[in-house]
């Protein structure tokens, strides 16, 4: 693999295990775990646009309709309720 591939792979790394990790426990503080534990898709969706973007891998309708789903469901975990009082 060409060195630059090298450099994405240790910051992908890096990305995934330190500063995620410091993130998710700093917005933890804040967040219920019910509700940032929605956010956990986004893991594989940056995996996924890391390989399409910089390892050149392809991009299909599957991929589309994937991330779609994804994005829709943490829109509907997500959105603002109204109180029924």
């Amino acid at each position: 693999m060409p060195p630059a591939t090298w450099l994405l792979l240790v910051f992908y790394a890096l990305a995934a295990s330190v500063w995620t990790v410091w993130l998710w426990m700093t917005g933890l503080k804040t967040v219920p775990a019910s509700r940032a534990g929605v956010f956990t898709i986004f893991l594989p969706l940056a995996s996924a646009t890391v390989g399409i973007v910089f390892l050149r891998e392809a991009f299909t309708v599957l991929h589309a309709i994937a991330f779609a789903l994804a994005l829709a469901a943490v829109l509907l975990a997500t959105w603002p309720t109204r109180d029924r009082a």
